[in-house]
């Protein structure tokens, strides 16, 4: 506790006033006195100055003894009344003091707190929670799912397939290969194959019209911008002297008006018929003033005479193209020269005044599946055609793969090549070649005993080494289709038979008994492009 200082003055008054506290009463009575007598020895000698001498012991020793007389009756005042209060004191008991111990109570209060802990309780609730949470429920999720999945879908969708009969025997001139040809998968789960169907591509609808003349030199443009492309159009040859020169086709890839616009130099492959029977591919290179002559050639399919129509279809897709006169494959065309996009326009350059031609189309050839490498494994004793669908619908366009034989001819029969147009009734065209250098092309319409051989020949372009590969590429159009084998042209395809879009296969083996167990047919880059047109 802090000690307060008095001022002597205060003290003073503080000495002389009653004090409540016996003890303090006790303490302030001896030194009390005591200042009295100093204080009365001090204005004595002040005094003695001025008043006259007297006998001043004598005086101060009376007055000393009286005053110490009344001291000790004072003191025994103080020491009764002291007594007194001392007595008194313990009767107003300060023991509430000691009975305020029970302070220590408010902590036997608290123990109990502890001794209940809901802390405890609470731990246990989140401990048994983890172990049976998360844990289990997400275990479980993830088993069904892939019940459901598209890989599982698949595969099964292959078991099913040997439920079907056999197709019935082939003529026996293919000894080995239709002897008992294998049934294509017409189970349900094949049905939904055709998931991805191609978008519309028309990018210039049918025109007819008269192209005049100018010096020689007359054009109809499309003002389209397209790399990748099927064009065709039908001219008429103008009457005029057979002395007289006329020739007509495309000009594809060519400078656009926005190129030009930006300073782009005119550039173009031109792929046109002559009156006389021949044909020509030039390229005019950006920045170049010389047209330069790619191939040449002439054709038995050009009509010559006045009057006379020749339909012309070119088909672009990237440094690749191919020219049909008349419906019948003519040539393929090297368009490495020029690849990226540009329009497209009929050219005419003549000494008569007019050409007449008509149904001037142009199509975008869109990219619908690939390129796409794997594998194809072997099962010779199901009955079924083994092959990679590739889940999409086409009814015209270009279909490609390379595919690696996988033995040679002394160790088994073997068959590549594709399933197409399949649908849900189970009908399809496949073409194939062989380990024998041989090609096929057959139509389903019905079950296993309505299997049509629409074609079928030899090819010296077919590899049939083990370590030979062949790459197949199909062109269909409408009831016409052409066969290609290591980029050369093999065949017409007579299509007519099946003319509605249907799923597209790899084949590993089509008739029965190809295949070895264990072996696999792989391919490479297959490819599928549509070309949404009318024939």
């Amino acid at each position: 506790m802090k000690t307060r200082r008095l001022s002597p003055t205060r003290y003073l008054r503080q000495a002389f006033r009653p004090s409540r506290d016996p003890v303090a009463a006790r303490r302030l009575g001896g030194p009390a006195l005591l200042s009295i007598v100093i204080a009365a020895v001090f204005c004595a000698a002040a005094c003695s100055d001025a008043a006259p001498q007297v006998d001043v012991d004598a005086t101060i020793q009376a007055e000393v003894a009286a005053q110490l007389g009344a001291q000790a009756t004072s003191q025994a005042v103080i020491a009764e009344g002291i007594q007194a209060t001392m007595e008194a004191i313990p009767t107003q008991t300060y023991t509430p003091s000691p009975t305020l111990t029970p302070t220590p109570e408010p902590a036997p209060t608290y123990t109990p707190a502890p001794t209940s802990t809901p802390v405890p309780t609470n731990t246990p609730t989140h401990t048994p929670a983890p172990t049976h949470t998360r844990i289990p429920t997400i275990t479980p999720t993830h088993t069904p799912a892939p019940t459901h999945t598209r890989i599982p879908t698949n595969t099964p969708t292959h078991t099913p397939a040997p439920t079907h009969t056999r197709i019935p025997t082939i003529t026996p001139t293919h000894t080995p290969v239709p002897t008992h040809t294998r049934i294509p998968t017409n189970t349900p789960t094949r049905t939904p194959a055709p998931t991805s169907t191609p978008t519309p591509s028309v990018l210039y609808e049918p025109r007819s019209g008269l192209i005049n003349i100018d010096d020689g030199y007359g054009r109809s443009n499309s003002n389209t911008d397209v790399a990748d492309l099927m064009t065709s159009a039908t001219f008429r040859i103008p009457n005029i002297a057979s002395t007289d020169s006329w020739a007509a086709g495309f000009l594809i890839r060519a400078t656009t008006y926005r190129q030009s616009v930006r300073g782009m130099d005119f550039k173009a492959h031109a792929i046109i018929i002559r009156r006389s029977g021949s044909w020509f591919h030039n390229i005019l290179q950006e920045g170049s003033e010389e047209w330069e002559t790619a191939r040449e050639s002439f054709s038995s399919n050009i009509k010559t005479n006045s009057n006379a129509e020749n339909q012309i279809r070119v088909i672009a897709q990237g440094t690749r193209g191919w020219l049909f006169i008349n419906r019948t494959y003519e040539a393929e065309l090297d368009l490495s020269g020029i690849t990226d996009s540009g329009t497209v326009s009929l050219g005419v350059w003549s000494d008569a005044a007019t050409t007449r031609f008509r149904d001037f189309t142009v199509r975008e050839i869109r990219k619908e599946y690939g390129p796409r490498n794997g594998s194809i494994q072997h099962d010779p004793d199901d009955g079924f055609i083994d092959d990679h669908d590739s889940f999409t619908s086409l009814q015209n366009g270009i279909i490609e793969a390379q595919f690696s034989n996988p033995y040679s001819e002394r160790e088994g029969d073997w068959s590549s090549g594709f399933l197409f147009r399949r649908n849900d009734q189970g009908q399809f065209h496949v073409a194939v070649v062989n380990e024998s250098a041989r090609w096929y092309h057959r139509l389903r319409t019905g079950d296993a005993d309505h299997t049509q051989e629409l074609a079928d020949g030899a090819s010296s372009y077919i590899s049939t080494g083990s370590t030979g590969t062949n790459h197949i590429r199909i062109i269909m159009l409408g009831p016409n289709g052409w066969l290609f084998v290591n980029g050369n042209y093999v065949d017409k395809l007579r299509l007519g038979g099946l003319l509605e879009p249907g799923s597209v296969s790899a084949v590993g083996g089509y008739f029965s008994g190809d295949g070895v167990d264990g072996e696999s047919t792989r391919y490479r880059n297959f490819t599928i492009w549509s070309i949404e047109t009318a024939p």
